[in-house]
């Protein structure tokens, strides 16, 4: 559901795992915050804007839907 976070983790070879460890946060809690179940906290946000400080906050968590299932 974050397209734009997910293209800017791979510009910077930054994977969920490795996104996880930098937030001090389990590999499930990541993969529940992208697809959207959960809502990402203000310092997970704040942590996340600073590694990509070329992007806004505003694009990097702007949320897309999933492609509905044919």
């Amino acid at each position: 559901m974050y397209k734009n976070l997910e293209r800017a983790m791979r510009e910077h070879c930054i994977n969920r795992t490795a996104l996880a460890a930098i937030l001090g946060v389990d590999i499930k809690t990541i993969t529940n915050r992208m697809a959207g179940i959960y809502d990402w906290t203000l310092s997970e946000v704040m942590k996340i804007t600073e590694l990509f400080p070329e992007y806004t906050q505003n694009w990097l968590f702007e949320r897309t839907e999933k492609a509905a299932a044919v």
